[in-house]
């Protein structure tokens, strides 16, 4: 594996974190930058990017506080602060050329060190575009709740771990 360093967002970071959401998702709208960056506002701590050894940003995880057993409606700006023993990851991403290396295990451990850092007892997040099997081999469970809310199609999977 490369020289890769892990490191929270800096302002230079949003153009190459939009350039890989909208590489990433495709079977759901790309969220607005201005929702993006509220995740991070409200949390900068566990928002981070991942960055080859040329220095390029080549994935990012956004993760905040949120109620364990609650998914956040995408493409919703978090307008106040948010206290939670759960840590929600919002998105995790890796840009095309760099996926297949391993990358987004990486980005997860590093929130999962995290998590365990600023004491979260668990950490939750929606799984799409079939990605519940690799969240699996994370450690998370599918968790049914009433409604993941009309911003997720049907097949996305809650899903919760502790840490």
């Amino acid at each position: 594996m490369n020289n890769y360093k892990i490191r929270e967002i800096i302002e230079s970071d949003w153009p190459a974190i939009m350039r890989i959401q909208n590489e990433a998702y495709y079977s759901t709208a790309a969220e607005s930058e201005d929702v993006l960056r509220s995740k991070h506002l409200s949390s900068p701590s566990t928002c981070i990017v991942c960055e080859n050894s040329a220095g390029q940003v080549i994935g990012y995880g956004l993760a905040h506080a949120y109620p364990s057993h609650q998914a956040p409606q995408m493409g919703v700006v978090i307008a106040e602060t948010i206290t939670s023993n759960n840590l929600f990851i919002h998105d995790l991403a890796v840009e095309k050329k760099s996926q297949g290396q391993g990358l987004a295990k990486v980005l997860f451990n590093y929130l999962k060190c995290l998590a365990i850092q600023f004491n979260y007892s668990s950490l939750s997040l929606v799984a799409i575009q079939n990605a519940d099997s690799f969240w699996s081999k994370m450690g998370f469970e599918p968790l049914t709740l009433k409604s993941l809310g009309p911003s997720y199609d049907k097949n996305a999977s809650f899903m919760l771990t502790l840490v």
